[in-house]
């Protein structure tokens, strides 16, 4: 379930970022640990280490390629930021005002 969770949630950029941003706060090197916990009782703890991978399409033990992956995909994101600000153009939905609907599944009695 981890490794869907962390793929799906993106975090390897969230890894690398705050690695990242340690180490420029600090000048010194950090390893960035997940915690998970588990919703239902005992509510079990797992530790995952993200400079530790591996990679099921190398079947191999790939150390910091999650932090290199996650890496490359922040620096993208603040590169399109960047871009962004200097054009004044930030991509979306075309500015179109939508209007909000109440579901059925959410019906209540008033």
């Amino acid at each position: 379930m981890i490794v869907k969770s962390g793929f799906k949630y993106r975090y390897d950029v969230q890894s690398a970022f705050y690695t990242d941003g340690a180490m420029t706060l600090t000048g010194n090197p950090y390893k960035f640990w997940f915690c998970f916990v588990e919703k239902e009782p005992p509510h079990l703890l797992t530790l995952a280490d993200s400079h530790a991978a591996f990679c099921e399409s190398a079947d191999a033990s790939m150390p910091l390629f999650y932090l290199e992956q996650g890496r490359a995909a922040y620096k993208e994101a603040l590169k399109t930021i960047k871009e962004c600000r200097e054009s004044g153009y930030w991509a979306g939905h075309g500015g179109i005002v939508h209007e909000m609907v109440w579901p059925k599944w959410a019906d209540i009695v008033m």
